[in-house]
């Protein structure tokens, strides 16, 4: 007889294994339709039924017998069941890490008895741990990351006991844990965030340790949390008005005895005010104070109090930029145009992953442009206009994918214009102008196909223009005058041109066969006299689309505050809107006129909410 499986493993109980019986004459012919009987040589481990399905119902082994009686005689064959709980390693590995064999009290650790019958151990139906209970057990050494794996815990309870080491983030995936006591223990390192994932979880006890670092953001997610202990350690609670209604929201808590999180971001904003002579700002209100980042002139933070947002355009800023200003890790907006900084462009400005407007224009900045600029992926618009910079544009602007303004004219460019800028597929303004660029105009700039201005004039540009420039149907400004360039003599180049709206070509001369200059055509001569077109175009600004209108009208409104303690505000509130909204770039860039900023909430509950000030309630056993 042969018994299939020969052998077999259970991990849990109630867990089944089917095993089948092969009989054989003495012939070696297998006989059909014998009859077997089955058995168990231990029933308190497993049990097993007629047709051979063994149950397991208890750890340990047990052999399973198999029998046929014929008219010849019997004949019988054995195989054999073990069950083991897979906590069971779990609890010999904390056993081990923690002294176990000095513990106060240890009765049934690492015998053959149940899970169940070990000290401070409760399991379920199934021989699962679903408790451990050693507090006050004189429990020595680091918690296991093995703990992790006991999927059906659901209260964790070693307070006050010489446990030291990080809380392993193991225990983040205990999905059933409703309650983890710790405190009272010499646990050090941050709260691990995976704790953020215990869904089920109704009390946290973590007070009492030497913990360090924020609350987790990830806690947010604790949304049955109705106790939470973390006093006496050297932990901070974040500022963050989701913070405060979180912790707001729980019944039991002693987070108003930690202090509030220092914001990350404070100090690139005090290496500013220091860096470009803050005192001497027009406006620098709250700057270098307590109050919340939110309230300093000029900056604007998300809900977990980040900097998003600085604009202190037109505000008496001298000096160079701070490399810092480059871990403003949540900044979108940046404008420091129309001051007197002076010095490069930092590097580390290449930084700021989620920037989408860059304005440093209108200062007296020097040197190259940073090539790490390219790596600003999110950017929408770059004003690096009316400065002192110099070098090559770097070809890396080309990846900007969601580029749509490019303003780097009148500055101290010099070489080519890179190709790589026909790849930004969603710029609507590219000037160059007012440079000291060499070089063709590259032919890939034909397919910006949402280009509307192209201004590339007073540069040192040669040949002729570009055939691809053709696809540029929806432009509406080309200035090209003030190079070496030539315009194409051909009825298509004739038509494209007097389809644009505003453009100097009428001050460029028509290519010759050769390549060269010739006379202007009639046709082209008749449409504005050189003079008028020279007079028109240096008596107004290059025009911005209506979008970076609306996006400098937008973001002065936004920096605009008012202070009592500010001297000689420059205008009311209801002129600055007016203002704003109806004057040109420039003229808003110089008029700051501030308001008012709205109250910031509490950044901790009020001490009037009912709260355990003193001790956590009573605490399991």
């Amino acid at each position: 007889m042969t018994i299939t499986p020969a052998a077999a493993q259970l991990t849990a109980l109630g867990e089944t294994i089917q095993f089948s019986a092969r009989v054989r004459d003495q012939n070696g012919q297998v006989m059909a339709g014998a009859t077997v009987n089955w058995s168990s040589g231990n029933t308190s481990v497993a049990t097993v039924d007629g047709s051979g399905l063994a149950t397991a119902v208890g750890e340990g082994e047990a052999e399973i017998m198999a029998g046929v009686v014929t008219a010849t005689g019997s004949v019988a064959g054995t195989s054999r069941v073990t069950v083991v709980s897979p906590d069971r390693a779990v609890l010999v590995a904390l056993y081990e890490a923690t002294g176990g064999s000095d513990w106060v009290a240890n009765s049934g650790w690492l015998t053959d008895a149940p899970l169940g019958d070990w000290f401070g151990v409760t399991t379920d139906e199934s021989a699962r741990v679903t408790g451990l209970h050693l507090s006050e057990n004189n429990l020595n050494g680091s918690i296991p990351a093995e703990l992790g794996g006991l999927a059906n815990l659901e209260e964790l309870v070693l307070y006050a006991n010489e446990l030291t080491g990080s809380i392993p983030s193991e225990l983040g995936g205990l999905a059933n844990l409703t309650e983890l006591w710790l405190d009272t223990n010499q646990l050090t390192g941050p709260i691990p965030p995976e704790l953020g994932s215990l869904a089920n979880l109704t009390e946290l006890a973590l007070h009492t340790n030497a913990l360090t670092g924020p609350i987790p953001q990830s806690f947010l997610q604790l949304s049955r949390l109705v106790a939470l202990y973390i006093a006496g350690n050297s932990l901070c609670v974040p500022r963050a008005a989701a913070f405060t209604a979180w912790l707001n929201g729980i019944e039991n808590h002693d987070a108003d005895q930690v202090t509030a999180c220092p914001n990350p971001d404070r100090a690139a904003l005090v290496a500013l005010y220091e860096a470009t002579g803050g005192p001497d700002w027009v406006a620098h209100s709250g700057w270098l104070t307590d109050a919340p980042l939110g309230d300093w002139f000029g900056v604007t933070t998300d809900e977990s109090g980040r900097v998003t947002g600085l604009n202190l355009s037109a505000n008496n800023l001298n000096g160079s930029i701070p490399a810092e200003l480059g871990s403003l890790g949540n900044l979108t907006t940046l404008a420091l145009h129309t001051n007197g900084l002076t010095g490069p462009i930092p590097s580390e400005l290449g930084s700021l992953g989620k920037l989408t407007l860059l304005w440093l224009h209108a200062n007296g900045l020097t040197g190259p442009i940073p090539s790490e600029l390219g790596s600003l992926g999110n950017l929408t618009t770059l004003w690096l206009h009316t400065n002192g910079l110099t070098g090559p544009i770097p070809s890396e602007l080309g990846g900007l994918a969601n580029l749509t303004g490019l303003w780097l004219d009148t500055n101290q460019l010099t070489g080519p214009i890179p190709p790589e800028l026909g790849s930004l597929a969603n710029l609507t303004e590219l000037a160059l102008h007012t440079n000291g660029l060499t070089g063709p105009i590259p032919s890939e700039l034909g397919d910006l196909a949402n280009l509307t201005t192209l201004a590339l004039d007073k540069n040192q540009l040669t040949g002729p223009i570009p055939q691809s420039l053709l696809q540029l149907s929806r432009l509406v400004a080309l200035y090209i005058a003030g190079n070496s360039l030539c315009v194409p003599g051909t009825a298509a180049f004739t038509a494209w041109l007097n389809g644009i709206g505003d453009h100097d070509a009428d001050q460029v001369t028509v290519c010759s066969a050769a390549g060269q200059g010739a006379s202007l055509p009639g046709h082209l001569a008749a449409r504005r006299s050189n003079t008028e077109a020279s007079a028109r175009h240096s008596a107004k600004p290059i025009r911005r689309s209506s979008v970076s209108q609306s996006i400098l009208s937008s973001m002065q409104a936004s920096r605009s505050r008012s202070s009592a303690s500010s001297a000689n505000p420059p205008c009311s509130t209801s002129e600055s809107s007016t203002a704003t909204a109806n004057a040109p770039p420039e003229a808003c860039a110089a008029s700051p006129c501030p308001i008012a900023s709205p109250a910031t909430a509490s950044i901790l509950p009020s001490a009037s909410a009912p709260r355990s000030s003193v001790s956590p309630r009573s605490r399991p056993r």
